[in-house]
C-alpha cells in the first residue's frame, strides 16, 4: 500500500513509592500524540477520498494509566511489572499492555 505512519511523539512516567527497603508500588502512564500526517499510498488516497477524509483527519492519540510493583533483589537486579489500561484513545485500539522489565546495574 505504500503507507508511510506520520511523526509520532511518545512519552511514559513512573511514580514509584517504597512501602519497604525493596518494594515500591505506584503508577505507570503513558501519553502518545501522532505529530504529522500520514503518507497514503496512492491505493489508499483513492480510498480516503472516496471516503471525504484527508490524512490529518486521521491522527491518533491516546493515554493510559496503571499500577506498578518494583521488587529490588539486591544492588544490581530489580524487577518490575506494571499493568497500563488505555483510558483515551483515538484512532487506535484500546488496550492493555502488560510489562515485566529486569533492570541490571553493572
Amino acid at each position: 500500500t505504500d503507507y508511510h505512519t506520520g511523526t509520532e511523539f511518545h512519552l511514559e512516567y513512573v511514580l514509584n513509592q517504597f512501602v519497604t527497603n525493596f518494594l515500591s508500588v505506584g503508577l505507570h502512564g503513558y501519553y502518545y500524540d501522532q505529530i504529522a500526517d500520514d503518507s497514503p499510498g496512492p491505493s489508499t488516497t483513492a480510498a480516503l477520498n472516496l471516503l471525504n477524509l484527508n490524512p490529518s483527519d486521521l491522527r491518533s492519540r491516546s493515554y493510559g494509566l496503571g499500577p506498578q510493583i518494583n521488587w529490588v533483589v539486591n544492588d544490581h537486579l530489580i524487577f518490575a511489572f506494571s499493568w497500563i489500561h488505555d483510558l483515551y484513545t483515538h484512532y487506535r485500539m484500546p488496550s492493555d499492555y502488560f510489562y515485566l522489565n529486569t533492570y541490571i546495574t553493572f
